[in-house]
């Protein structure tokens, strides 16, 4: 029985990841020192080194991320498509009233799946705005692992849930669509929206990494504000798509700006009041993350 169908998908993962840390190191030294004295992105020299990598922490989130994704390759390969006759005896009345309306929508993927692809730039904002002159050449190094963690972690866990909820896209319950595109198995990866998720993961970790390191507060405002709106924006044309329900669009913003945001937030320097801890006993296994007020 062939167990890992996506691995191609992880593959794919690796490579990004590859190629980002390829593209950083190859960034110019001697453009990277210059200081535009008229730019607004001004460096909180008072906080040179606001983040830092441990050795176990670093191991544990790659290895829980790693095997979110072969377990997600795992449960895809035991998911079969609906038959048309399952098809048929859908009913739309049995989708919540908040949901139902999206039922409605279809059109082809083409806006949404460009903002998810150039979301994935978003995050090369840092080093080349960032990490400049003696101060920060280190920092790329930090950079690179978070944003390796925030791929593995947000899309793994994405991956696990729509593989054990198997919630039907919208598109289905609708007789304008295809019974071709209604049989694949991806017809039943509705909960929660994967293009949302990323958006909102890279949006947010891209602005908390940019708040961490300027001063300027205007500036700071904007680059939140761009934060929320690029995946709530992702999120809306993934509703008009007929892919996604409301609620799983909604579910996945939360979930890709938790993790956007915790990823930098485990990694700050200065950060005594967040930790997490992983406990293994028995047959369980369980993290305990712990925020003190």
């Amino acid at each position: 029985m062939k167990i890992l169908p996506d691995t191609c998908i992880v593959r794919r993962k690796l490579l990004l990841i590859y190629l980002l840390t390829v593209s950083l190191s190859q960034v110019d030294n001697s453009f990277a020192q210059q200081r535009n004295q008229g730019n607004k992105l001004t460096i909180n020299e008072a906080h040179k080194h606001v983040f830092a990598l441990k050795t176990g922490r670093e191991i544990f989130l790659f290895t829980l991320g790693t095997g979110l994704n072969i377990y997600n390759a795992y449960l895809q390969n035991q998911v079969n498509p609906l038959t048309p006759d399952e098809i048929d005896q859908l009913d739309p009345e049995h989708v919540n009233p908040f949901d139902r309306k999206t039922i409605d929508f279809y059109n082809e993927e083409g806006r949404g799946n460009f903002l998810l692809y150039a979301s994935f730039l978003i995050p090369l904002a840092i080093p080349l705005k960032i990490f400049k002159g003696d101060e920060h050449k280190s920092d790329w190094k930090i950079w690179a692992v978070m944003t390796s963690e925030l791929l593995f972690l947000n899309g793994g866990l994405n991956g696990v849930i729509k593989s054990s909820v198997l919630r039907i896209r919208p598109f289905v319950y609708n007789p304008d669509v295809s019974i071709e595109l209604k049989t694949k198995k991806n017809a039943r990866f509705s909960f929660y929206s994967a293009h949302t998720s990323t958006t909102a993961s890279f949006t947010f970790f891209t602005a908390r990494l940019f708040s961490s390191y300027l001063t300027d507060t205007k500036t700071k405002t904007y680059i939140w504000i761009g934060a929320l709106t690029y995946p709530a924006l992702t999120g809306y044309l993934r509703l008009k798509t007929g892919r996604h329900f409301r609620t799983d669009v909604f579910t996945g913003y939360l979930f890709g700006a938790f993790f956007g945001y915790i990823i930098p937030e485990l990694h700050r320097i200065s950060n005594d009041r967040l930790s997490f801890r992983p406990s293994l006993g028995g047959d369980t296994f369980q993290v305990y993350l712990s925020y003190s007020l």
